[in-house]
């Protein structure tokens, strides 16, 4: 029989354990940092990056933005993505793109 999966649930689950994992690096001193770059304000995208922020901020990841316009040149997001690689205090990254 197939057993339904509640999303909330899952949600809770993945969220606990994070917040052991997040806990053991912050004994550590360090602060899980998530970027998110951003090219433009596209309703869905600003919807989008405010649920991550809902999500990460209570879990104590911190979110860095890189907010670009919407006509970004490729040398401008190819900026965003090196600071990004080079900084030793982002841990994930998460790129938008209209």
């Amino acid at each position: 029989m197939a057993e339904i999966l509640s999303g909330k649930v899952v949600a809770q689950a993945i969220c606990a354990d994070l917040e052991k994992r997040i806990a053991a690096l912050k004994e550590k001193n360090i602060e899980p940092c998530l970027a998110i770059i951003r090219m433009g304000e596209e309703v869905g995208d600003l919807s989008y990056e405010r649920s991550i922020r809902k999500t990460c901020e209570p879990l104590g990841i911190a979110i860095r933005l890189f907010a670009l316009p919407r006509d970004a040149q490729q040398t401008e997001v190819l900026d965003a993505v090196k600071a990004v690689n080079n900084d030793n205090n982002i841990h994930g990254c998460i790129i938008m793109r209209p």
